[in-house]
């Protein structure tokens, strides 16, 4: 594959993070971002000597001029909240999934940018009822209630539907809860890290489980869907999925200052982990993450996902374990003075 590529929202954690294994692997790569003169946003870019441009997802000259000659784009901005304030903002993320999105595919097809890259999320996968076989990259969550899944769901699916219509070869990659080090400002990922450390679960923590994934691995598989994928296909990026309660006791052998949850919640009291997380998040001072949407939209199905393809097609084997990822979110939620 040629290697001269765009990462768009560059100056996110997975862009940011793409970014670094891009030009680690011979990658002449140009980053966009919404603003190159915010400092705290650049910095490690600019240590990375790439070249830095200004483009919007709702500007599509912007993206024409980022676009222009590259052989490869990697779709990468998004707007990554579980909480959107009122009805307005949520109206932005599902535009920016959707509106958005079209508009890089659109620049990238006029560029005759060869592969794109688009980064979606497991939460376009339907999770599964108890006994039922795992999910895999062929299942779509038909629960969009939450705005942050309508706006992964309904995005990627316009874009497979936008990619048919152009003809341009795309792959997209699924990644799950991402955590590990290199983010500036805190995502929810690790807002749940953040409030795990802080207390929220130290009553009860639920045996509810989540495919997380660090970082690192998440930027590999992008580099290896671009480099070995199959046009039209999905790719799944995770680790095994992990409980939140084996995630809180993973986090205290990482660091024993944080507390163990006093017992293992039993199903019939999990409903009650929104509320007291939304409590816990005013005493404590970490955002409110884990919603009455959210534990609703996934309450009686459980994340068990097949991503064989993932690593059987692009040799993928994640290389970064629970503790090590959690031990470097907590070092980087230490730096920007979360913790």
């Amino acid at each position: 594959m040629s290697k001269k590529v765009l990462v768009t929202g560059a100056s996110g954690h997975v862009g940011g993070a793409l970014v670094r294994e891009l030009v680690e692997n011979g990658y002449s790569v140009r980053a966009s971002v919404r603003d190159p003169d915010a400092a705290v946003k650049t910095e490690a870019l600019k240590k990375l000597q790439v070249e830095v441009v200004k483009a919007d997802l709702f500007d599509p000259a912007s993206l024409d001029a980022a676009c222009a000659g590259m052989d490869g784009v990697f779709q990468v901005a998004a707007i990554y909240d579980l909480t959107p304030k009122d009805r307005a903002q949520a109206r932005t993320m599902i535009d920016t999934g959707t509106e958005g999105m079209a508009n890089v595919l659109n620049a990238a097809k006029k560029a005759a940018a060869g592969r794109v890259v688009l980064t979606s999320s497991v939460v376009t996968i339907a999770p599964v009822a108890p006994n039922q076989p795992p999910a895999s990259e062929d299942s779509w969550v038909s629960d969009t209630s939450v705005t942050y899944i309508e706006e992964k769901t309904a995005g990627e699916k316009q874009a497979w539907e936008l990619a048919s219509e152009l003809g341009l070869d795309m792959v997209s990659v699924l990644p799950g809860g991402i955590i590990g080090p290199g983010f500036n400002r805190s995502t929810p990922s690790t807002d749940f890290v953040e409030a795990f450390a802080k207390g929220s679960l130290r009553i009860g923590a639920p045996d509810i489980s989540f495919p997380f994934v660090d970082i690192r691995d998440v930027a590999l598989v992008h580099r290896l869907a671009y480099e070995k994928g199959e046009a039209g296909s999905r790719y799944i990026a995770i680790n095994d999925a992990v409980s939140l309660y084996d995630m809180v006791i993973a986090m205290n052998r990482v660091d024993p200052k944080i507390g163990k949850p006093l017992m293992k919640m039993p199903g019939f009291m999990t409903g009650m982990v929104p509320y007291v997380d939304a409590m816990m998040a005013k005493l404590a001072g970490y955002p409110h993450s884990y919603t009455m949407a959210l534990h609703n939209s996934w309450n009686g199905r459980e994340w068990r996902i097949d991503d064989s393809k993932t690593r059987t097609a692009l040799g993928y084997a994640p290389s970064v374990g629970l503790e090590q990822s959690l031990g470097d979110t907590l070092d980087q939620l230490r730096s920007i003075g979360r913790l």
